[in-house]
């Protein structure tokens, strides 16, 4: 794609992002965010969801137990997903 200089879109790092989170690939998920928003790509919210997960869980700050207390809104960490859930 950059050879052809159309280069990846924002959909494109979208997937990277996702799938390299899924392969717990994390620092390299969050280096492609970092690119993206880096050459003016406006990330889906859910992506800047995804993406603040990824730092909890990188720097073992949340708990799944300590989330709703932190947030105020009930959320629950998806142990499978790793995403952010709301319980009501």
């Amino acid at each position: 794609m950059e050879r052809s200089e159309s280069g990846p879109d924002q959909r494109s790092f979208t997937i990277m992002v996702y799938g390299l989170h899924s392969q717990e690939k994390l620092d390299e998920a969050l280096q492609y965010y970092t690119t993206m928003k880096s050459r003016g790509l406006i990330p889906e919210p859910r992506t800047k969801i995804l993406v603040k997960a990824i730092h909890m869980k990188k720097d073992g700050a949340v708990t799944e137990d300590q989330s709703a207390n932190m947030t105020g809104k009930n959320l629950k960490l998806d142990p499978r997903s790793s995403l952010f859930h709301v319980h009501k």
